[in-house]
């Protein structure tokens, strides 16, 4: 199985002490495992788990079509062998679930499907409801004559959303202007999450941001901070000085779904 393990010293002092997890991270289409490190210092700074999902090229088209299944079934098994490989390793561990677009689709069957209990939360970028609302209805037909492990009928997040744990914590970040997975894409994934009893989902929402790379620009402070609030409220290892000033804004995450179309 090719994953590598990225270890990065815990900086103590500075962090709540309660759960300190191991971050599973979940790159994005057309990305590699090495864009977890956009996070670092941000959602984690302590032990993390990333990998190529199938389709993951470094060459200059950027994904490999032929392997690539949207967060379908192909990247769905990859993850899930993962998580079980680490939990047989250490069955210990506790886990913080962490995707990036096509890497949130991936998370969220995973863990409708599997329902592994050592995650004990996920923070969801540009999540998506379905591969079918990010495209137009011609451009969802082509899609499996050039991702050739795509299903037009095969599983799509909405599909599992109710199968997933419903004490499990989630934190969704998206952006109004994100024009690869629509802004209603993923207050959809928030709103299905909620009406099926999942009272622990919170969504952060920018106005602005190119996709995948937010992270790195204006909202970094604001992303660090409200991340750790959550990490705070739910138990796990967190920045103290980070949570304290994320507070406020937390404290506004779980909207109505209808107050935010």
């Amino acid at each position: 199985m090719k994953y590598c393990t990225l270890i990065l010293m815990l900086c103590m002092p500075l962090y709540g002490a309660i759960k300190t997890p191991v971050y599973v991270y979940a790159h994005g289409l057309a990305n590699t495992a090495a864009q977890a490190f956009n996070y670092k210092g941000v959602l984690f700074d302590g032990p993390v788990v990333t990998f190529d999902f199938p389709d993951a090229t470094r060459n200059f088209w950027r994904v490999n079509i032929i392997n690539s299944a949207l967060g379908q079934k192909k990247e769905v098994d990859h993850l899930a062998a993962i998580l079980k490989h680490r939990i047989q390793q250490n069955p210990q561990a506790v886990y913080v679930g962490i995707g990036v677009s096509r890497g949130t689709a991936t998370w969220l069957n995973v863990m409708g499907i599997y329902q592994f209990n050592q995650v004990k939360a996920l923070v969801l970028e540009s999540p998506l409801d379905s591969i079918a609302s990010t495209v137009s209805p011609i451009q969802h037909a082509l899609l499996p004559f050039i991702f050739m492990h795509y299903s037009e009928k095969g599983m799509q997040p909405r599909d599992h959303i109710a199968d997933i744990p419903k004490d499990l914590p989630i934190l969704i970040i998206c952006v109004k202007d994100d024009h690869r997975v629509p802004y209603t894409s993923s207050v959809e994934v928030y709103r299905l999450l909620q009406e099926s009893g999942h009272k622990n989902t919170h969504i952060l929402i920018f106005e602005s941001g190119n996709h995948g790379k937010f992270v790195l620009g204006d909202h970094r402070a604001m992303y660090k901070n409200v991340a750790h609030a959550f990490y705070k409220k739910y138990g796990l290892s967190y920045n103290k000085k980070a949570a304290q000033l994320g507070q406020k804004i937390f404290k506004q995450t779980q909207p109505n779904p209808e107050d935010l179309l």
